[in-house]
């Protein structure tokens, strides 16, 4: 699959998300809406979220490397979009439900920080295993 699929299945993703989103926010009644549209609201955030932040790194990763396309960039953007979109989603979840607090918030998002850093280290010793 080359690289121009990926990031247009990545837009409209993105764009498919937010009018989930918007439409969400827009049709329903937060304080009787069922649980399904709770779900659907997440959801739709967080799919939203990890889109748009994939397409924001890898768009800084290809300025860095002047302007070049990589897939070799690309998977690791994705893992990283994701723990920081399932990173905000937990913590909008948490002060949706009134119990976020700063205690809580920083712990989720120092454990998603070393979670990446363990997945970092981790590609790079295979790398370097690979190269020998």
């Amino acid at each position: 699959m080359k690289l121009r699929s990926i990031l247009f299945f990545n837009v409209t993703a993105s764009l498919f998300a937010l009018a989930s989103l918007l439409v969400t926010i827009a049709n329903n009644d937060p304080f009787s809406s069922p649980f399904q549209t709770f779900l659907l609201f997440y959801l739709s955030f967080f799919v939203f979220i990890w889109s748009v932040t994939t397409l924001l790194i890898f768009l800084i990763k290809s300025r860095i490397y002047n302007n070049q396309l990589l897939l070799g960039t690309y998977l690791p953007t994705v893992r990283q979009s994701l723990f920081i979109s399932i990173t905000l989603t937990i913590i909008l979840l948490l002060y949706g439900l009134n119990i976020f607090d700063w205690w809580i918030g920083i712990s989720v998002i120092l454990s998603f920080l070393l979670l990446e850093l363990f997945f970092e280290t981790k590609y790079r010793q295979f790398k370097l295993n690979k190269e020998r």
